[in-house]
């Protein structure tokens, strides 16, 4: 419990630092873009603090190329 407060503590006050020049530029797109970002990286460091399990990109890639790699493979 006290891991996520102190995640959503400390992503708050990044977001609060980085909203000032975002906002003072004026780019609706990148302000939005950090936005999101943001909101993502900290529902996964909530996930992690939890313990759920977060899937590892490599094995996505690897179910996909893998058949590509039998079909390529020369002996």
């Amino acid at each position: 419990m006290f891991g996520v407060l102190g995640i959503l503590i400390l992503s708050a006050i990044l977001f609060a630092w980085e909203l000032k020049p975002l906002m003072k530029q004026g780019s609706k797109r990148d302000l939005w873009a950090f936005s999101v970002m943001m909101a993502i990286a900290t529902g996964l460091m909530i996930a992690e603090v939890l313990g759920v399990n977060i899937p590892n990109p490599n094995e996505g890639l690897a179910v996909i190329f893998s058949p590509i790699g039998e079909w390529l493979k020369v002996e």
